[in-house]
């Protein structure tokens, strides 16, 4: 839908088109920009940009995030608005297609939306060291999370990020590593134990692979090769 507040793509009447990665408006302006990267063609890059206007329409500076307009999360009045912090929805995935935008086209608001994204993430990642809570699943986990930190070093090169990301590698070990415990994974059920890669421990794995070498291993969530 292209409007004057930018392109979304809503799928439920009376629900806004979404924000954020997996179904929102950072996904669309994230393959819209590897589309124009690949093909030249400088309608796909004015198609990312009017998405990712779209989304910042959106853009609440009191939380630093961006609302979630998942239709069983949608109240419809702004002071209901929920607000994730993960990859499918929320600053984690707008970092990561931000970033991705920014190292493809040099745009400077991509790269300060960027920044902002990565400090939401960065803060949300830190309560959840500290206080020993969350899953470490991809999609909605800490270590899907943790991506955008990684990516932050990969470009811009951010160290303090990756420092992060490290420690909570670390912290992941050393509670479910040497113990009874099983890793926690995103399914939703408490304890439910899931192998897959986006909600389960197959994602924990690439996360501590990535951990060991984010140059010779890719970012999954950003589809990489």
């Amino acid at each position: 839908m292209k409007e004057e507040i930018g392109w979304s793509w809503p799928e439920i009447d009376n629900v806004p088109g979404l924000n954020g990665f997996s179904h929102g408006a950072a996904g669309y302006a994230w393959a819209l920009g590897e589309l124009a990267w690949v093909s030249g063609d400088k309608e796909f890059v004015h198609a990312a940009q009017e998405a990712t206007r779209y989304e910042q329409y959106w853009f609440n500076p009191e939380v630093a995030n961006w609302p979630d307009f998942f239709p069983e999360d949608f109240k419809g009045s702004s002071h209901e608005y929920e607000y994730s912090h993960s990859w499918c929805h929320g600053a984690p995935g707008i970092c990561l297609s931000r970033l991705k935008l920014w190292e493809r086209f040099g745009n400077a608001n991509h790269k300060q939306e960027a920044e902002i994204a990565l400090q939401t993430t960065t803060e949300d990642l830190l309560t959840a060291l500290n206080n020993k809570t969350g899953n470490f699943c991809l999609c909605h986990g800490l270590a899907g999370n943790a991506e955008s930190l990684i990516c932050a070093y990969q470009i811009l090169g951010r160290e303090d990020a990756f420092e992060i990301a490290h420690k909570l590698g670390v912290s992941g070990i050393e509670q479910f590593s040497n113990s009874d415990k099983r890793w926690p994974c995103g399914i939703g059920v408490s304890n439910g134990q899931s192998p897959s890669l986006m909600l389960g421990w197959a994602g924990t794995g690439y996360y501590y692979l990535r951990l060991y070498d984010p140059q010779l291993i890719p970012s999954v969530l950003l589809l990489d090769c």
